[in-house]
């Protein structure tokens, strides 16, 4: 009973959680020469979905020169002009694959072309992420020294029975030079939706708004909230029979915890009675008289027999006519 008890809770907690995140390098051409100065984040909680627009300021270091040149069927090439390009990432969680919807990135006010997913493993990332998806930013004729990312889209819930975790990546950030200058993350909730359990603690709290701030960090830990969406009727009978399910669950285990501490006496009560019986049977050994030892048998005599008299003949009987 209790292994299905603990199943069912099991199937019901593990809802899928939505996640956000920081945009970051490419992972396959990091040149930890480009640093994030600022990062505003704003994170609107609707019934179905979550809308993200996200802002961030990048200072630009080594940046690729690059002209397009095409080979001339007389003989020789031509080139384009000369152009300053560079790639970005954004971080790509298992559970988001289908999730996004309306994304887009802005470079300088500019769209940016939005490839799809590449699959690459980042060392120093714990827990790892091995899926981004590719940002590739606009020609610029001049080289830049900063940059304005924006990225916009909308994300679908997958809440159970009411609820839905989201979840910030602060940690693609970390892939940048340095520490991130200054970030801001707002997280408000539509009405009737509640925002609770959120890690790391936030600047300021509320049912309904929170906001973190950092200044000068290098991001180690993500942003974790637990969303708690209105309930319909269906919703409100399946909760109420996923908390009786709970409170089923912690009486097995409390049951659970005197068997285990009874089989404990039990159990210590047989070793005892092992003991008392090795002791006993010891004590016996030790009393016990010890048998004298039986003297050996006499070996056979070697001497000759005694000559025994030679029989006597019987006599004769006589007759009484000889007489």
């Amino acid at each position: 009973m209790k292994a299905s008890v603990s199943f069912l809770c099991l199937v019901l907690l593990g809802w899928a959680p939505v996640a956000m995140a920081d945009v970051a390098p490419n992972p396959v051409r990091i040149d930890g020469s480009t640093r994030m100065t600022e990062e505003t984040v704003d994170i609107v909680v609707e019934k179905d979905v979550a809308r993200v627009t996200a802002k961030f300021t990048l200072e630009i270091g080594d940046i690729q020169k690059l002209r397009y040149c095409r080979a001339l069927q007389e003989g020789g090439s031509e080139c384009g002009d000369w152009y300053y390009h560079f790639e970005l990432s954004w971080p790509l969680l298992d559970s988001q694959d289908g999730a996004f919807k309306e994304f887009s990135v802005k470079v300088n006010g500019e769209e940016a072309d939005v490839w799809g997913d590449e699959e690459e493993e980042v060392p120093g990332l714990t827990p790892p992420i091995s899926k981004w998806i590719r940002i590739s930013a606009p020609r610029m004729d001049k080289r830049p020294t900063r940059a304005t990312v924006e990225v916009r889209y909308v994300e679908a819930l997958s809440p159970r029975l009411g609820l839905a975790r989201l979840t910030y990546v602060l940690r693609s950030g970390s892939l940048w030079k340095g520490t991130i200058g200054a970030a801001t993350i707002t997280m408000t909730a539509a009405d009737g939706i509640v925002l609770q359990n959120a890690a790391p603690a936030p600047k300021s709290a509320g049912p309904a708004r929170l906001v973190w701030k950092f200044k000068n960090f290098e991001p180690d830990q993500d942003i974790s909230v637990t969303v708690r969406l209105p309930l319909s009727a269906e919703d409100e009978e399946w909760r109420r029979k996923y908390e009786e399910l709970v409170r089923k669950n912690a009486e097995l285990d409390a049951k659970d915890a005197e068997l285990r501490i009874e089989e404990d006496k039990l159990e210590a009560t047989y070793q005892e009675y092992l003991k008392a019986l090795d002791e006993l049977k010891k004590k016996e050994q030790q009393e016990q008289p010890v048998p004298k030892p039986q003297e050996p048998p006499a070996p056979p005599s070697r001497e000759p027999p005694a000559a025994q008299p030679p029989e006597q003949p019987a006599p004769t009987p006589v007759s009484p006519e000889t007489r």
